[in-house]
């Protein structure tokens, strides 16, 4: 049986998840099935993602998504695309040994083998710790101790899930209990798991907390969670090589504005970030030996 990989968007984010097909494929080296499940777009913008895709030999699966997703909570944050991961039962069969879902404001940076390979402990998902996020933990009634997990990256043990109907369990909840969903259908899983999932490595999951934390350790695949991305006009310091990177893979798409010019002005920002953390303030924390939690680094 197979993997495959999941990447889900809208029409707003549709170029951000073409970049993140061609980073599977190229620094991924991934040669197998990638699926593109867009949902809210319309045909010419499908078919120049098809074409685009194609013509940068990462072609993708595309597949349009029709359900409904207007029972579900959402705001300015996000999108109804976002619950698209909620369905991925819907739209895979069980063909799949494993399913690795990315979201679209992913950037794979090195072969993706070892995660598609990793050991889950029996248990039916893997993901990455949110940096103990405690709050949400106390608020959704989990159980003590319990780890909370970003939804960015999920690798799925895909016959134990479907077996499991976890998911259809999710989508019930996150309808059934929208006053509980302040970081959306993440915090439906997260209570829907509890206790099945098995914490990955954080540079799988490298999000602008580990990049403002860990500004020089290495990623795996980059998150970029926070509302301001790098291919955005207020393009934060720590994503500067990346907003150069959207640029360039854009620049001859048939969205060549979707990733703002970064100016002079952005880079020397930039280095200068560096060079104040590496120099000046000096990293705060590291990455616990089994990289799975932040660690403060002593002064003594």
């Amino acid at each position: 049986m197979e993997t495959a990989i999941v990447i889900a968007t809208d029409e707003k984010y549709l170029p951000a998840a073409c970049c993140a097909v061609i980073s599977c494929r190229r620094a991924g080296r991934v040669t197998g099935p990638i699926f593109l499940v867009v949902s809210d777009a319309s045909d010419n913008s499908v078919e120049a993602a098809r074409r685009f895709l194609s013509e940068r030999r990462a072609d993708a699966e595309i597949i349009r998504f029709n359900h409904d997703l207007s029972g579900y909570f959402v705001d300015g944050w996000v999108s109804p695309a976002t619950y698209i991961r909620l369905h991925l039962d819907l739209i895979l069969d069980r063909t799949w040994h494993r399913v690795l879902y990315l979201d679209a404001d992913t950037r794979v940076l090195v072969p993706l083998w070892p995660l598609l390979r990793a050991d889950l402990h029996g248990r039916v998902l893997g993901a990455v710790d949110n940096i103990r996020d405690h709050n949400h933990v106390a608020r959704l009634s989990m159980a003590a101790g319990s780890w909370y997990f970003n939804c960015g990256v999920l690798l799925f043990e895909w016959p134990a899930i479907l077996s499991s109907g976890l998911l259809a369990k999710s989508r019930r909840f996150a309808i059934e209990n929208a006053h509980l969903c302040e970081w959306h259908d993440q915090e439906l899983v997260n209570k829907v798991v509890d206790g099945l999932w098995t914490p990955l490595h954080q540079r799988w999951n490298y999000t602008e907390k580990l990049a403002k934390c860990l500004p020089f350790e290495s990623a795996f695949i980059k998150h970029y969670s926070y509302k301001y991305k790098p291919w955005g006009p207020a393009k934060p310091s720590y994503w500067i090589v990346d907003a150069i990177w959207y640029r360039r893979t854009l620049r001859k798409s048939p969205w060549p504005d979707f990733a703002y010019p970064v100016a002079f002005g952005n880079v020397r920002e930039g280095l200068r970030w560096l060079y104040q953390i590496r120099f000046s303030e000096g990293p705060s924390h590291r990455l616990s030996s089994d990289g799975l939690q932040l660690e403060p680094i002593s002064e003594t």
